[in-house]
């Protein structure tokens, strides 16, 4: 009797063990199974100013775009027959921007990816619906499927 109550707690430990590494390592460096880059505002979600000698000008400043309770979405998923599969968040409440990021994508209890390309999405939220884009946030996508293991990732939040 005694031996299967430790068998069991031995058990019931090895599961926290690995649960509790899959939850608070997802943010730790996994090699190849992270996507890496910077966030940065592109120039055409900022306005332009016109001085007094007719000259036309970017106006990229941070603060005329974004709000001070904006949050920045992060998403990766892997697109296979117009479905998004493994659709993972990352949401970063305060930031600024140039935002270096890093994200993984879900793993199988060995550690494994379901998928080695994800589209990675970044966009801001200042309406609480962190699953779509609304108005006046501004958006950045991969655009195509990027390599597990990319870390040189740029991403330019444009107006939608």
């Amino acid at each position: 009797m005694a031996y299967r109550e430790t068998a069991v707690l031995g058990l019931v430990a090895a599961f926290l063990l690995a649960v509790t590494s899959i939850v608070f390592g997802a943010d730790e460096d996994r090699g190849p199974l992270i996507l890496a880059g910077t966030v940065s505002l592109g120039s055409s979600a900022c306005g332009v100013v016109v001085d007094d000698s007719d000259v036309v000008s970017p106006a990229c400043n941070e603060d005329a775009v974004l709000r001070q309770d904006d949050r920045l979405i992060l998403r990766i998923y892997h697109p296979k027959n117009g479905v998004q599969h493994d659709l993972t968040y990352k949401i970063i409440d305060r930031f600024s921007l140039p935002q270096p990021f890093r994200v993984s994508p879900i793993i199988d209890m060995n550690g494994n990816p379901r998928f080695t390309e994800y589209i990675v999405e970044a966009y801001t939220d200042r309406d609480g619906r962190a699953g779509e884009v609304g108005d006046g946030e501004v958006f950045a996508t991969s655009g195509e499927t990027v390599s597990l293991g990319t870390t040189d990732l740029a991403l330019e939040l444009t107006a939608q």
